[in-house]
């Protein structure tokens, strides 16, 4: 089994739509899956230094067999 993860950052700052870096996941979920990759998780990841709330980025997890 192989394992890819993919980091979607959060975009356009304060003017980004509440939604816009989520798109991008879903976008990207509905790629791989056409190439043959499953949907392990998607991880909303916070900084783990500046307090609770704060979104880094999303790591989405994908496998696939080798």
């Amino acid at each position: 089994m192989k394992y890819e993860f993919i980091d979607v950052a959060p975009k356009g700052g304060l003017r980004a739509k509440k939604t816009e870096a989520f798109e991008e996941c879903k976008k990207i979920i509905e790629e791989k899956a056409a190439m043959g990759w499953e949907l392990v998780q998607v991880i909303a990841v916070g900084n783990e230094k500046s307090g609770v709330g704060m979104l880094v980025h999303y790591t989405i997890i994908f496998k696939v067999n080798d």
